[in-house]
Protein backbone atom coordinates (compact mmCIF):
# COMPACT_ATOMS: atom_id res chain seq x y z
CA UNK A 1 0.00 0.00 0.00
CA UNK A 2 3.03 2.59 0.24
CA UNK A 3 1.99 2.90 4.13
CA UNK A 4 4.50 1.89 7.04
CA UNK A 5 2.62 2.31 10.18
CA UNK A 6 5.14 1.84 13.15
CA UNK A 7 3.15 0.99 16.64
CA UNK A 8 3.96 1.10 20.27
CA UNK A 9 6.71 2.71 20.26
CA UNK A 10 8.41 3.97 23.39
CA UNK A 11 11.75 6.11 23.42
CA UNK A 12 13.82 6.25 26.52
CA UNK A 13 13.77 10.01 26.47
CA UNK A 14 12.93 13.53 25.43
CA UNK A 15 14.92 14.84 22.83
CA UNK A 16 16.30 15.34 19.29
CA UNK A 17 15.92 11.86 17.41
CA UNK A 18 16.65 10.97 13.67
CA UNK A 19 14.63 8.26 12.06
CA UNK A 20 16.46 6.47 8.97
CA UNK A 21 13.78 4.76 6.83
CA UNK A 22 15.29 1.75 4.83
CA UNK A 23 13.87 -0.30 2.34
CA UNK A 24 13.47 -1.60 -0.80
CA UNK A 25 9.94 -1.37 -3.02
CA UNK A 26 9.16 -4.87 -4.30
CA UNK A 27 9.15 -3.61 -7.98
CA UNK A 28 12.50 -2.11 -8.28
CA UNK A 29 15.84 -3.20 -6.68
CA UNK A 30 16.99 0.18 -6.01
CA UNK A 31 17.40 0.73 -1.86
CA UNK A 32 15.92 4.10 -0.94
CA UNK A 33 16.95 5.48 2.67
CA UNK A 34 14.90 8.47 3.56
CA UNK A 35 15.80 10.62 7.26
CA UNK A 36 13.19 11.92 9.27
CA UNK A 37 14.26 14.87 12.66
CA UNK A 38 11.82 14.53 15.19
CA UNK A 39 11.76 15.97 18.94
CA UNK A 40 9.77 14.19 21.63
CA UNK A 41 9.03 16.95 24.97
CA UNK A 42 11.46 20.21 25.16
CA UNK A 43 14.85 19.54 24.93
CA UNK A 44 18.13 21.18 24.33
CA UNK A 45 18.50 21.49 20.72
CA UNK A 46 22.53 21.65 21.13
CA UNK A 47 22.70 18.25 22.87
CA UNK A 48 24.11 15.78 20.49
CA UNK A 49 24.03 11.60 20.96
CA UNK A 50 26.07 9.40 22.94
CA UNK A 51 28.62 8.20 20.96
CA UNK A 52 30.02 6.51 24.31
CA UNK A 53 32.61 3.82 22.96
CA UNK A 54 31.68 0.43 23.92
CA UNK A 55 33.87 -2.65 24.13
CA UNK A 56 34.64 -4.76 21.35
CA UNK A 57 32.87 -7.38 23.52
CA UNK A 58 29.59 -7.36 24.24
CA UNK A 59 27.31 -9.59 26.02
CA UNK A 60 23.76 -9.83 25.17
CA UNK A 61 21.04 -12.64 26.49
CA UNK A 62 23.29 -16.05 26.24
CA UNK A 63 25.68 -14.67 23.98
CA UNK A 64 29.36 -12.88 24.07
CA UNK A 65 29.79 -11.03 20.47
CA UNK A 66 33.54 -9.95 19.70
CA UNK A 67 34.46 -7.21 17.31
CA UNK A 68 37.54 -7.73 15.30
CA UNK A 69 38.63 -5.04 13.40
CA UNK A 70 41.13 -6.90 10.79
CA UNK A 71 42.79 -3.85 10.07
CA UNK A 72 43.56 -2.74 13.43
CA UNK A 73 43.51 0.52 12.04
CA UNK A 74 40.30 1.63 10.10
CA UNK A 75 41.05 4.62 7.37
CA UNK A 76 38.04 6.57 5.66
CA UNK A 77 38.16 6.26 1.79
CA UNK A 78 39.37 2.46 2.43
CA UNK A 79 37.56 -1.13 2.44
CA UNK A 80 37.50 -2.51 6.25
CA UNK A 81 36.88 -5.69 7.07
CA UNK A 82 34.90 -6.14 10.54
CA UNK A 83 34.14 -9.37 11.76
CA UNK A 84 31.77 -10.27 14.72
CA UNK A 85 32.08 -13.69 16.16
CA UNK A 86 29.16 -14.76 18.08
CA UNK A 87 29.76 -17.69 21.27
CA UNK A 88 27.97 -18.41 24.40
CA UNK A 89 29.19 -16.51 27.39
CA UNK A 90 31.26 -19.39 28.66
CA UNK A 91 33.34 -19.14 25.01
CA UNK A 92 32.01 -21.92 23.17
CA UNK A 93 30.91 -21.31 19.79
CA UNK A 94 27.87 -21.24 18.48
CA UNK A 95 25.67 -23.48 15.16
CA UNK A 96 25.10 -21.03 12.96
CA UNK A 97 23.17 -17.52 12.82
CA UNK A 98 20.27 -17.91 10.71
CA UNK A 99 19.08 -15.22 8.24
CA UNK A 100 16.84 -12.30 9.31
CA UNK A 101 15.39 -10.16 7.02
CA UNK A 102 17.01 -12.19 4.16
CA UNK A 103 20.52 -11.76 5.54
CA UNK A 104 22.89 -12.95 7.71
CA UNK A 105 23.64 -10.03 9.97
CA UNK A 106 22.67 -6.36 9.44
CA UNK A 107 25.27 -3.67 10.39
CA UNK A 108 24.17 -0.28 10.70
CA UNK A 109 26.76 2.53 11.04
CA UNK A 110 25.76 6.05 12.10
CA UNK A 111 28.77 8.89 11.82
CA UNK A 112 29.05 10.99 15.07
CA UNK A 113 29.19 14.81 13.50
CA UNK A 114 27.04 14.23 10.19
CA UNK A 115 24.60 11.69 11.29
CA UNK A 116 25.22 10.09 7.95
CA UNK A 117 23.76 6.54 7.63
CA UNK A 118 25.51 3.22 6.26
CA UNK A 119 23.39 -0.33 6.40
CA UNK A 120 26.36 -3.43 5.19
CA UNK A 121 25.53 -7.37 4.88
CA UNK A 122 27.87 -9.92 5.00
CA UNK A 123 29.07 -10.69 2.08
CA UNK A 124 26.77 -13.05 -0.74
CA UNK A 125 29.43 -16.14 -0.59
CA UNK A 126 30.56 -15.67 3.38
CA UNK A 127 30.15 -19.01 5.16
CA UNK A 128 28.03 -17.19 8.22
CA UNK A 129 25.85 -19.56 8.01
CA UNK A 130 27.59 -22.45 8.57
CA UNK A 131 29.72 -20.98 11.69
CA UNK A 132 29.64 -18.22 14.46
CA UNK A 133 31.46 -15.64 13.12
CA UNK A 134 29.70 -12.52 10.99
CA UNK A 135 32.13 -11.20 8.37
CA UNK A 136 31.27 -7.48 6.72
CA UNK A 137 33.50 -4.93 4.44
CA UNK A 138 32.65 -1.43 4.81
CA UNK A 139 34.02 1.35 3.20
CA UNK A 140 33.67 4.73 5.76
CA UNK A 141 33.47 7.71 3.61
CA UNK A 142 34.83 10.44 6.24
CA UNK A 143 36.70 10.27 9.29
CA UNK A 144 34.90 10.75 12.81
CA UNK A 145 33.63 8.54 15.43
CA UNK A 146 30.96 5.94 14.45
CA UNK A 147 28.53 4.27 16.45
CA UNK A 148 27.24 0.47 14.59
CA UNK A 149 24.59 -1.55 15.84
CA UNK A 150 25.26 -5.63 14.74
CA UNK A 151 21.76 -7.18 14.20
CA UNK A 152 21.95 -11.27 14.05
CA UNK A 153 19.31 -13.95 14.58
CA UNK A 154 19.88 -17.35 16.53
CA UNK A 155 16.86 -19.76 17.63
CA UNK A 156 14.42 -17.75 15.94
CA UNK A 157 14.99 -14.42 18.21
CA UNK A 158 17.00 -11.01 16.69
CA UNK A 159 19.63 -10.23 18.89
CA UNK A 160 21.52 -6.55 18.63
CA UNK A 161 24.53 -5.06 19.69
CA UNK A 162 26.31 -2.00 19.80
CA UNK A 163 30.14 -0.79 19.23
CA UNK A 164 31.45 2.59 18.40
CA UNK A 165 35.42 3.08 16.15
CA UNK A 166 37.11 5.88 15.46
CA UNK A 167 38.09 6.35 11.63
CA UNK A 168 41.20 8.40 10.98
CA UNK A 169 41.35 10.58 7.66
CA UNK A 170 42.43 8.88 4.62
CA UNK A 171 43.46 10.08 0.80
CA UNK A 172 40.19 9.19 -0.27
CA UNK A 173 38.10 10.35 2.42
CA UNK A 174 35.84 13.33 2.53
CA UNK A 175 35.70 15.97 4.99
CA UNK A 176 33.31 15.33 7.94
CA UNK A 177 30.79 18.41 7.88
CA UNK A 178 28.98 18.17 11.52
CA UNK A 179 25.30 18.50 10.61
CA UNK A 180 23.50 22.17 10.57
CA UNK A 181 26.79 23.56 9.43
Amino acid sequence: TGIFTLKNLTLPTEGNYIMYLDFTPTDTKSRIVKTEEFLIGESDLSRSPDFTDFSKIQTIDKFKVTLDDENKKIVAGQDTKLRFTVEAKNGVPIEHVERYLGEFGHLVIIQEDTYEYIHAHPPAKSLTSLYNSIPFTVNFPSNGKYKMFLEFKYAKKVYKTEYSVTVEKGQNSLEAVPKGH
